[in-house]
C-alpha cells in the first residue's frame, strides 16, 4: 500500500452513521475500496502511479472507475502499486524507468542501499 486516505476514518464513521439509519448510497455503500496508484481519484489522495513528476499534484477529478465505485457507495481510501513494481523497487536502489519511485516500498529500498553511515539520516521522496 502507497498512501491511505487521510481523512479515511471519519468517512467510515459517517458512513457507518448513514447505514445504522437506515440509508445506504448503493451495492457497496462503506465498502473501502483499494485502488491501484494509476486510477485518479478527485480528493486528497496521490495518484501518481509511483511518478514523482507526479506527486503534489492530485486530480481534479474523479476517474471513471473512482466515480462508479463512489456512485455504488464504495470508500476510495488507500492506493496501492502492482506485485511487480513494488518488487523491483526492492530490487534497485535506483530503479529502472518505469518503476515506482515513490512510496514505502521504493523508500525502504532506497534506505536499505544506502551506506551504513548514512542510514538514519532523513530523505525526502
Amino acid at each position: 500500500m502507497i498512501e491511505l486516505k487521510p481523512e479515511a476514518e471519519e468517512i467510515a464513521r459517517r458512513l457507518d452513521a448513514e447505514r445504522s439509519a437506515g440509508h445506504t448510497r448503493g451495492p457497496l455503500h462503506g465498502i473501502p475500496i483499494l485502488l491501484k496508484a494509476n486510477i485518479d481519484t478527485g480528493d486528497r489522495m496521490q495518484t501518481t502511479a509511483g511518478s514523482l513528476a507526479l506527486l503534489g499534484t492530485p486530480p481534479a477529478q474523479d476517474s471513471t472507475v473512482a466515480e462508479n465505485l463512489r456512485r455504488a457507495g464504495a470508500e476510495c481510501g488507500s492506493s496501492s502499486g502492482s506485485g511487480a513494481a513494488a518488487s523491483a523497487s526492492f530490487a534497485a536502489a535506483d530503479p529502472p524507468l518505469g518503476h515506482r519511485v515513490t512510496g514505502r516500498a521504493a523508500k525502504l529500498a532506497r534506505t536499505a542501499a544506502r551506506p551504513p553511515y548514512l542510514r538514519g539520516r532523513s530523505e525526502t521522496i
